[in-house]
């Protein structure tokens, strides 16, 4: 009975199984032939065991056997080096091989030529294991192997793949910082050293290469190429698409390409939550464990209650993606967070952005923009992110990523004037002489942001680290890495920089319209910086800014202008004010005699009818230091009124408008028909227009038309 249900069961196998049972009994029979030359039964044995697992993989059962077989010694080293690449999967490599391949290496008994082959099965093969739980438990046991020189760069490789945040202690960084000592600097070291910083930045206080170095490089091709078809053939049994999961020898860091089909971004994923769990679990063990995962958040609420005990993940970088993980970094104050997350920005901003193909450029912008909602979420920058731009910006060519870098920049922290234009400014002025006129309108765009960063958050962020209540009369100093800033100062220098190239830039550009409204927008927000941000000091624009939008042939350049002039009415009463108790900046007095100047000069060109009139009150008046011969010349009938607001070129067609809707049909239209009793209706006409600019300074600075 026993012999007719064994052939039944023989004869339901397919040859291929027939001949690979026997092959495999061949490798088990303590009678068979074990020399290497001239053994035609071995060359079979191992053709058909090959072919079978090429084409059709091996079972669970078929790979133990044969690993068993490779590792007793009772093969010759070659013959167990090609049994252990002939271990190519049906499906999944079942764990507890994985284990039988630790244990047999800890024995000691095969020779070191098939341990290394061993060690590079089980690295290639990792994403074909079914799980690595158990594996992941003898860390300590695989990290013990680098001590071997000759499996040590495997063993750092698997390492790598292994590695959480809690394997990453004092003692195995100095034991491989000792390592290196003897060996010297190798890739694979320094590979699992990076890894390990970027886990513990204040462990690991060595500096290491770039991510485009290469740790870990390919050793045995051919068995990569055999691994990838057995991961393509389980592919297309399973009829899923998933990740090459076959290893990259080379340090991901080199051919970003591979990296890349996964997401720069990890998910969340805490330690203490396996992909398995439902909601329903997650939410059981908040009774059980001491720490609560931050895939249990589902709530402000929830948020507040366990804001002390959420996990971060040993995945950092998932911060970026996680509102939740956002608030409890933007609470914890722990230095090695910091660390952690710092050094992994600067590393993949130079992976993503540096070292990244032209041809990939959608990833590196979605990376950008996320770092760009995080740091406005902590509303300021990030330490790594600004030492990544300043060395960035000095090569940057100004087009690559330009709104994601220019709204980064926007972050910068406050420094002392001379650093913050050795760090930012000045590759950034480069840039901007250069540049085409709308990349010159976003960096002048950049420079306003920063300027309301600085004022906004900087500077009172600084007041709350020392403690005080106010500014001092002579500007205030703070603290930042053992250098002190004087804010006043600072601000001061930052406005002179801007407006000194944005006046060479209209220069250049020929008073470009839209480069214009990015710089007035600018000294609007200046204008206001008292009597809005409580500052303690007034700057105000150049001659070179001020007198070509008087002189624009834009009108809303002149009202925006004007409309700037009346901020600065309000902003020197309120420094008036602030004087009588010192609670001013000495500087801004010395900038009362020019800016009368400009009031004035915009009184007597726009309203007065006095362009190129001397006038006794005020030294150096504009337009005056033209010669009265020089005016002559030029046979205009009443130059004196050619720029008031009624024939300036900037206004003549408002004042074409009006008079086509007030006078007869057929008159002919001259602006001398708009005599003074009118003269106010054309001022309201020109409100109604948007141009409420021009009325708010003639209201403010001229008292006949304010006491009207």
């Amino acid at each position: 009975m026993k012999r007719n249900a064994s052939e039944q069961q023989q004869s339901q196998q397919t040859p291929d199984d027939l001949s690979l049972e026997e092959q495999i009994a061949f490798f088990t029979s303590e009678t068979s032939s074990r020399k290497v030359r001239n053994n035609v039964e071995l060359s079979v044995a191992l053709g058909v065991v090959e072919n079978v697992a090429k084409t059709e993989g091996l079972t669970t059962d078929k790979l133990a056997v044969l690993l068993d077989v490779a590792l007793t010694g009772k093969f010759a080293n070659t013959t167990s080096s090609k049994l252990i690449k002939c271990l190519l999967p049906k499906t999944y490599i079942a764990e507890k091989l994985v284990l039988k391949c630790l244990s047999w290496i800890c024995t000691g008994k095969a020779a070191n030529e098939v341990q290394v082959m061993l060690m590079k099965w089980m690295v290639l093969t990792f994403d074909l294991w079914d799980s690595s739980k158990q594996v992941q438990a003898l860390y300590g046991v695989i990290f013990s192997f680098i001590e071997n020189d000759l499996l040590c760069p495997h063993v750092c490789h698997l390492l790598y793949k292994l590695t959480r945040k809690d394997d990453v202690v004092l003692f195995r960084i100095q034991r491989l910082l000792n390592l290196q000592k003897r060996v010297g600097a190798q890739p694979h070291l320094m590979g699992l050293l990076k890894l390990y910083k970027v886990y513990a930045p204040h462990l690991v206080v060595i500096s290491v290469p770039t991510s485009r170095t290469v740790f870990f490089r390919a050793t045995d091709r051919k068995l990569m190429a055999d691994i990838r078809e057995a991961q393509e053939r389980i592919r297309q049994a399973e009829g899923t698409l998933g990740a090459d999961i076959t290893e990259k020898s080379e340090e991901e860091g080199r051919k970003v390409s591979k990296r890349r089909r996964l997401d720069v971004i990890p998910s969340v994923s805490s330690a203490a939550v396996t992909g398995g769990e439902s909601l329903a679990d997650l939410t059981l063990l908040r009774s059980h464990i001491p720490i609560t995962p931050a895939e249990q958040i589902r709530s402000f609420e929830e948020l507040l209650d366990n804001l002390d005990r959420i996990e971060l993940p040993g995945q950092i970088a998932s911060v970026l993606k996680s509102p939740v993980l956002q608030h409890v970094i933007a609470c914890c104050q722990e230095e090695q967070i910091s660390q952690r997350l710092g050094f992994w920005l600067y590393e993949t901003l130079h992976e993503e952005i540096v070292d990244q193909p032209r041809s990939d450029r959608a990833r590196g912008e979605r990376f950008l923009r996320l770092l760009i909602n995080f740091t406005e979420f902590l509303q300021e920058g990030v330490p790594a992110c600004e030492n990544f731009l300043v060395r960035y910006l000095h090569t940057w060519n100004g087009a690559d990523y330009r709104p994601q870098i220019l709204k980064l920049v926007s972050r910068f922290r406050l420094y002392a004037f001379p650093k913050l234009n050795d760090l930012i400014l000045e590759p950034l002025r480069k840039i901007f002489f250069c540049s085409s006129v709308f990349c010159k309108c976003q960096i002048v765009h950049t420079l306003t942001l920063m300027l309301r960063n600085f004022i906004t958050e900087e500077i009172p962020r600084y007041k709350a680290k020392r403690g005080t209540t106010g500014l001092s009369n002579d500007g205030e100093t703070s603290d930042e890495s053992s250098e002190e800033v004087d804010f006043c100062h600072t601000i001061e220098e930052f406005i002179s920089f801007v407006d000194k190239i944005s006046v060479v830039a209209l220069i250049a550009e020929k008073d470009h319209i839209l480069l214009f409204h990015h710089i007035l927008t600018f000294y609007e927000m200046v204008s206001k910086l008292r009597c809005r941000y409580q500052t303690p000091y007034v700057c105000i624009p150049s001659a070179g800014i001020v007198y070509r939008a008087l002189l624009s042939t834009n009108a809303v350049v002149i009202s925006r202008m004007c409309n700037i002039m009346c901020n600065y009415h309000k902003e020197f009463s309120s420094w008036k004010e602030a004087s009588a108790v010192g609670d001013v900046w000495k500087g801004t007095r010395s900038l009362i005699p020019p800016f009368n100047q400009y009031v004035l000069d915009f009184s007597n060109i726009l309203w007065r009818n006095k362009a190129f009139k001397e006038t006794q009150r005020v030294a150096d008046p504009f337009l005056s230091v033209v010669p009265n011969e020089a005016v002559e010349r030029t046979l205009v009938d009443g130059p004196n009124d050619g720029l008031s607001v009624l024939r300036h070129v900037g206004l003549l067609g408002y004042a074409y408008q009006f008079l086509k809707e007030t006078q007869p049909e057929h008159k002919k239209l001259h602006p001398n028909l708009i005599q003074p009793h009118n003269r106010d209706l054309y001022l309201d006409y020109l409100q109604k227009q948007r141009l409420d600019g021009i009325l708010a300074f003639i209201h403010t600075y001229i008292k006949r038309t304010a006491k009207k």
